[in-house]
């Protein structure tokens, strides 16, 4: 009976007005609230996409440059290895004197050619018995433990059976500051 009597006394259009008025202001809460949150959200998840993608971007562009350079590093070894050595006029004219019959540096000079390089000029004049032995000089140079580079013009003369030739050598080499910082070693 209490039920009956509970049920007498409500109103229901009371109730059904209170309800939807709690309806409307949990949904203007929501509206308020979680609506902009939302939008907000989506911005940022935007911004996160964007900065992920040119994240893994770069990244591939790092890995990339980096097999570039461990490849021109390994195909390169020799050149690096020989800019660390020291030229030695003794040394070269000892080594080059198996291509000549004589050999003789008429004067060197030292020319700083940019702040990392260093730049030798060599004046040599010698007698050798045949070209070929020129060119059999020009490959030892190649692979000898400093970077050189041959000077045009090249005067060859015959005399006494015997071929005269007067050439210039630059030899290159890192700046003492360069090799003593450590930036380039032989491991490279």
């Amino acid at each position: 009976m209490k039920k009956i009597e509970l049920f007498k006394e409500l109103d229901i259009v009371k109730l059904l007005l209170f309800m939807i008025a709690f309806i409307m202001v949990i949904f203007l809460l929501i509206i308020i609230i979680i609506i902009p949150n939302i939008k907000e959200y989506k911005k940022v998840a935007k911004l996160e996409q964007k900065r992920a993608l040119v994240i893994k971007h770069n990244e591939e562009y790092l890995k990339e440059k980096s097999h570039e350079y461990k490849n021109l590093a390994e195909e390169n070894r020799n050149i690096i290895s020989s800019f660390l050595n020291d030229f030695s006029q003794k040394r070269f004219l000892k080594d080059s004197n198996e291509y000549f019959l004589t050999l003789n540096v008429i004067n060197s000079s030292k020319v700083p050619l940019t702040e990392e390089f260093i730049q030798l000029d060599l004046n040599s004049s010698a007698q050798i018995s045949t070209p070929l032995r020129y060119y059999e000089f020009l490959s030892f140079l190649n692979r000898s433990d400093y970077i050189a580079k041959i000077e045009l013009p090249i005067n060859f003369e015959t005399k006494n059976d015997v071929l005269e030739t007067t050439f210039g050598i630059k030899i290159y080499e890192l700046n003492e500051s360069i090799k003593n910082s450590g930036i380039i070693t032989k491991s490279q």
